[in-house]
């Protein structure tokens, strides 16, 4: 996926285990980054939610700390992601 202005980044899938980030966890998330709002936007795709919420604060701390985290669900995440693609279809 690519992007003229540099302003999105494409969304990390699923498949990447908080364990491949920081610890050992059976927990998986995906994330999209805006980076013209300084928004990084969470879904977490495992069932078992024990101490993602942890990595997850660890990771965003470390990688992007002057960004807003914003939690959602499966369907807030792909509503985000459609339409930050229809904006910059319009660009």
């Amino acid at each position: 996926m690519s992007h003229s202005n540099g302003s999105r980044k494409p969304v990390k899938k699923c498949s990447r285990n908080v364990h491949d980030l920081l610890m050992a966890s059976p927990s998986s998330w995906e994330f999209y980054k805006e980076d013209q709002t300084k928004i990084l936007w969470v879904h977490i795709c495992a069932q078992d939610l024990t101490g993602v919420a942890i990595s997850i604060n660890k990771w965003w701390k470390t990688r992007y700390p002057e960004y807003k985290i914003r939690v959602v669900s499966k369907k807030e995440f792909e509503q985000v992601k459609i339409k930050e693609q229809k904006k910059q279809q319009e660009n």
